[in-house]
């Protein structure tokens, strides 16, 4: 069922490629992201919020530099927990009309309110989908490796999963 969808994905797809011009590259030097997400049981009494966001730069067509920021806030019944994370970022980007495929990485630091704050570097992939010259969702996943063990659940890294709203100009 898997490759149907996608064999069917990419027929989709193929028209707008062919036909369209290049909007990735068109909406300007700038960019700004903003990305949110929550969580909470039926009872309301347990939760979590995450909050993020970057400004881009791209002195080339295909290269962004960036500067990103992250912050969660979480209580799970058995106390609170927070963190915070500040990256630098450079991507490679391939402007495919619509659709702007990246690699990349970045570096940064992940606080929380316990002992556990440390750098952290990451490698990162992701998929940007242009709906005007300047408007675009995104989505990205990177593996975050911890410098210190962070004294959380994620010894000594984690998977991070991002998907959110962006504006070039």
């Amino acid at each position: 069922m898997v490759p149907k969808f996608f064999a069917f994905a990419a027929l989709v797809a193929l028209p707008g490629l062919a036909f369209g011009q290049n909007m990735a590259n068109d909406g300007g030097p700038f960019e700004v992201t903003v990305n949110a997400s929550g969580s909470n049981n039926r009872e309301f009494t347990t939760g979590a919020v995450n909050v993020g966001g970057s400004v881009g730069f791209l002195p080339l067509p295909f290269l962004e530099v960036a500067v990103r920021d992250g912050f969660s806030y979480a209580d799970p019944g058995t106390g609170y927990t927070w963190n915070n994370t500040v990256q630098g970022a450079i991507d490679f980007e391939i402007p495919l009309d619509r659709f702007e495929p990246y690699v990349g990485a970045n570096v940064g630091y992940f606080a929380t309110h316990n002992n556990g704050s440390s750098p952290e570097a990451a490698p990162e992939a992701g998929l940007k989908f242009f709906f005007t010259k300047n408007v675009f969702i995104y989505g990205q996943v990177e593996y975050d490796f911890y410098w210190r063990k962070t004294g959380n659940t994620f010894n000594n890294g984690s998977f991070d999963y991002i998907a959110g709203l962006g504006f070039r100009f």
